[in-house]
């Protein structure tokens, strides 16, 4: 990986990576609303983890959804792969989680 550069205060035009996940049909995984609660929170949890491993920026969330920015506010020369390597490590680790927490999923990405 090559090394970041810091975002400037300046206005320039840039290229940015937008990801976008959330959990398809999450209304009607539980009846439980905090068992669902559960749910969505421990996605945003591998998510950010995620996407925060690969300098990615997770704006903020609103209800199962996710979006996070890849070259904001830091630039990488590979920030699509970036982007792409954590959908990947995303899916992986939602889609393979058998716990309590979070039952087996269908998640959107993009």
């Amino acid at each position: 990986l090559s090394p970041a550069r810091p975002a400037t205060t300046e206005s320039e035009r840039r290229q940015v990576t937008v990801l976008a996940c959330d959990l398809a049909g999450s209304s009607l995984l539980s009846d439980d609303p905090e068992e669902m609660q559960g749910m969505i929170r421990r996605f945003h949890e591998i998510a950010t983890e995620e996407v925060s491993k690969l300098d990615g920026h997770v704006a903020p969330r609103h209800g199962d959804g996710l979006q996070a920015y890849f070259g904001y506010p830091r630039v990488h020369e590979n920030d699509a792969e970036r982007a792409i390597r954590s959908a990947r490590e995303i899916m992986r680790r939602v889609m393979g989680n058998r716990s309590a927490s979070i039952r087996p999923l269908q998640l959107g990405i993009g």
